[in-house]
């Protein structure tokens, strides 16, 4: 089943699989969160698993808003969310410029801890990748594409 809502919305679904188009905007990145959300409750998965699951899904969305496509309203983002009874697999992209994504993933996640955190603030002025580091702690796999405006991650069932 698919639909096209508008030029600024579409939606693709089918069994096991949603692919969804939409501008940016806060408004409808969370009707899209709310969209995968209802679908990952069908899932065979623990509430925790689930909820970590989404706490990654929410982090690659408001990245793609926020620093890729940096709020723009012509500019879109794709999302897309494949499940079976093994995995789930999420894909964000947004038509940013990307960024060093392999920074990131060769930054140990224990960078993240707290006692890490406020030496890298006192130090920098912030952080930063604590989102990508939190997609990272939910999720079983981590993949980006050059030039780093495309992230897809698998959560194991």
């Amino acid at each position: 089943m698919g639909s096209n809502l508008s030029p600024f919305f579409s939606i693709i679904e089918s069994m096991n699989r949603l692919e969804v188009k939409f501008c940016t905007s806060p408004n409808i990145s969370r009707a899209v969160f709310q969209m995968i959300s209802n679908i990952i409750k069908s899932v065979n998965i623990d509430e925790s698993g689930r909820d970590r699951f989404m706490l990654a899904v929410g982090e690659a969305i408001d990245n793609a808003v926020i620093h890729g496509n940096k709020f723009s309203a012509d500019k879109f983002i794709e999302v897309e969310c494949l499940y079976n009874l093994t995995r789930i697999t999420f894909m964000v992209k947004d038509q940013g410029n990307g960024f060093d994504y392999q920074k990131q993933m060769d930054t140990p996640l224990s960078e993240y801890e707290a006692s890490n955190l406020i030496a890298k603030t006192v130090k920098y002025g912030t952080p930063g990748g604590l989102g990508l580091a939190l997609i990272r702690k939910c999720t079983d796999r981590v993949f980006y594409e050059s030039p780093g405006n495309k992230v897809t991650f698998i959560k194991n069932l």
